[in-house]
Order: C-alpha cells, then structure tokens, then sequence
C-alpha cells in the first residue's frame, strides 16, 4: 500500500508519502508523479520518512523521476531514506532541511 500527500511549503511541493515503495506499488507512484508533472511544479520535494518498505525497484523509479524533473528544468529532492540503504552519495537524496533550504534557495 502507497498513500500520497501534497502540499506547498514556500513555494516548494512537497510529496509526503506513507507506506511502501516496491515493485506492486511503483505503478501508482507513477501515475502520481505524471499528473504532478502536467502542473509544471518548479521545486518538488519527495518526502519519505514514513515509507517502511523500499526496494531497489522503487528506489530506482524514485531517481527516475527525479532524473525526468530535473531533465524538464525543474528541481527535485528526496529525504527519509536510510542513508545505509541506498547510495547515501546520490545526488537527489538529502539528509537534512538545511540543505533543503539551500538547494531550493529558500
């Protein structure tokens, strides 16, 4: 199960998302993420500290999307993973709001 909530904070969307991000799930967080897209959102932030469950599929997907709104010319970021779960290096993946604050310069 994948439940999605979004929201501004200064101008920036904020997906909060609650649940598991896996292979049964990917499909409904790409519908999701295509219906954001259409808006044309400058900064997007992917918030993940209520995911309990993430495998690589769904890691993978995340960065896809990422990947696909930076390529549009916007920003993208996403905190609450592990950073011993993934590739912690991962440009997208921030570890905490003041690097948020900065990489959206709020």
């Amino acid at each position: 199960m994948l439940d999605l909530d979004c929201y501004f904070i200064k101008g920036v969307l904020v997906v909060k998302m609650r649940g598991s991000l896996n292979s049964d799930t990917i499909n409904k967080f790409n519908k999701a993420t295509s219906n954001l897209f259409e808006y044309g959102f400058t900064n997007t932030l992917f918030n993940l500290n209520d995911i309990y469950e993430i495998d690589l599929n769904g890691y993978k997907t995340l960065l896809s999307n990422c990947k696909k709104i930076e390529r549009s010319g916007r920003r993208a970021l996403f905190f609450g993973i592990d950073k011993k779960m993934f590739d912690s290096n991962n440009e997208y993946n921030i570890h905490d709001d003041i690097n948020v604050l900065n990489y959206f310069n709020i």
